[in-house]
């Protein structure tokens, strides 16, 4: 009887993980089939590209990742150039905001100030409120600083609100504050408590928020374009180039693709196990 149980028991968990474990893997497949298909079409001549896009190329045309070096542009800033804007441009972009959102949510999880409150419901309000609602003022308030067409410009379009802040808050408001009321009887300060025992507890959220801003600023053609329209990045500069690229050149411009994902793979890479690890809580020990 115990044993017709069990295998009642394993057959109800089974199926709910056949079913969940398909449907990853058909989103797995539909992931990677995109990726394949553009290596093959990195690989094949104008022609094929055009009249014979399912055979694999024979022979394959590997050169076509040398060319993509050396007849990629936009602007007049050839790919290496796109590549060192695509670097500052992300790396600039993920430490603002983030270490914005980190103070932020640090402040209005442990401090009763009126002025958290307040903060906390308009970082809610800014997810409601589409993108295209602010573009235009956070252009102009761009241009009235000097900062268009201006590296600077990335001090401007980042505030500590949205998503990013509201998964600081909710850590922050999951670390117990003994912590810090232990760090005060040693005579430690408030910005000690903050940089040496409450950042170091954050280090995997904190890591998840930089790398989700990271990719998204790697593959936003959007704001280069409209901010810095002379400063091309890898994203914005394969828009551009797609825009007056003859049939000739798709196939580079499919291998100089594949090449400006390969740092996007590398990072999730060495950070994977930050991100399954991932603790939005936090307590005492001992």
């Amino acid at each position: 009887m115990e044993k017709t149980v069990k295998i009642k028991k394993r057959k109800k968990v089974a199926i709910p993980l056949i079913i969940a474990s398909v449907i990853f893997c058909i989103y797995g497949v539909s992931l990677a089939v995109p990726i394949l298909w553009g290596f093959i079409m990195s690989l094949k001549e104008p022609f094929d590209y055009f009249y014979d896009q399912l055979s694999f190329p024979d022979p394959p045309h590997f050169e076509n990742y040398v060319r993509a070096f050396q007849e990629l542009s936009a602007e007049g800033t050839p790919l290496l150039l796109m590549l060192f804007n695509s670097i500052w441009y992300s790396v600039g972009g993920t430490i603002v905001p983030v270490f914005a959102c980190m103070t932020a949510g640090y402040v209005c999880a442990k401090y009763q100030y009126k002025i958290c409150r307040i903060w906390y419901w308009i970082a809610l309000v800014t997810m409601i409120i589409p993108v295209m609602g602010t573009m235009a003022s956070s252009l102009k308030l761009s241009m009235d600083l000097g900062f268009y067409d201006n590296p600077a410009t990335l001090v401007t379009g980042y505030m500590a609100t949205g998503s990013n802040f509201i998964i600081m808050y909710a850590f922050f408001k999951g670390v117990d504050w003994g912590y810090a009321e232990s760090a005060f009887i040693d005579g430690a300060g408030h910005a000690r408590v903050f940089f040496q025992i409450m950042l170091p507890q954050a280090t995997s959220p904190i890591i998840a928020v930089a790398l989700t801003v990271f990719i998204s600023k790697w593959g936003d053609s959007q704001g280069p374009i409209m901010y810095l329209p002379h400063w091309p990045t890898l994203a914005s500069g394969f828009f551009q180039f797609q825009q007056t690229a003859g049939k000739d050149q798709y196939p580079i411009m499919f291998a100089g693709l594949l090449m400006s994902a390969i740092p996007i793979i590398i990072l999730y890479i060495a950070f994977q196990d930050k991100l399954m690890s991932l603790n939005l809580g936090g307590g005492l020990k001992g």
